[in-house]
């Protein structure tokens, strides 16, 4: 994709220079063409999902053990097992939100977010299968600090082939 871009961007430059040398058909064509492109290619990577069968519904993935431990700097370790319960679909990535939130003890109602992270997964899991996977994940500059308990709450998001 990278080089359809730079391509795209030469043909671009060299339609203006053309233009402005007074060749206005061939400057039109290498303008309109990179742009007629772009789109294209945009249309069809949309219409790739529908013609793979989509993604993986959200309600097939399941996270078990998901674990964060202390992490040198400001992140935490992740750890979690990812379970593909499709019958049909790979997954291909998980978007998950991991929360750190600062609980009265004994309460699960008394809970404060003071930290929250987007964290996306890219994992290749065939249908009916799980994997582990470990990642480490940081809150801004400083590791959340709760003042009561300090509880994780996980989150799936989004899943891509």
């Amino acid at each position: 994709m990278f080089w359809i871009g730079v391509i795209n961007l030469g043909l671009l430059l060299a339609g203006i220079w053309l233009y402005m040398q007074g060749k206005r058909r061939v400057a039109y064509a290498l303008i309109v063409g990179p742009i007629l492109l772009v789109l294209v290619l945009f249309a069809l990577s949309r219409l790739s999902d529908s013609w793979r069968g989509g993604a993986v519904a959200l309600e097939e993935v399941q996270l078990s053990e998901p674990q964060m431990t202390p992490a040198p700097g400001a992140g935490y370790k992740f750890n979690a097992r990812i379970h593909n319960n499709s019958q049909e679909q790979a997954l291909g990535m998980l978007r998950l939100r991991i929360q750190a939130l600062d609980c009265v003890p004994q309460s699960k109602e008394s809970c404060e977010v003071i930290g929250q992270s987007d964290l996306d997964l890219h994992v290749r899991i065939p249908p009916g299968q799980a994997r582990d996977t470990e990642r480490t994940v940081v809150f801004g500059r400083s590791k959340p600090r709760a003042k009561g308990e300090l509880r994780w709450q996980f989150t799936p998001l989004e899943t891509r082939q």
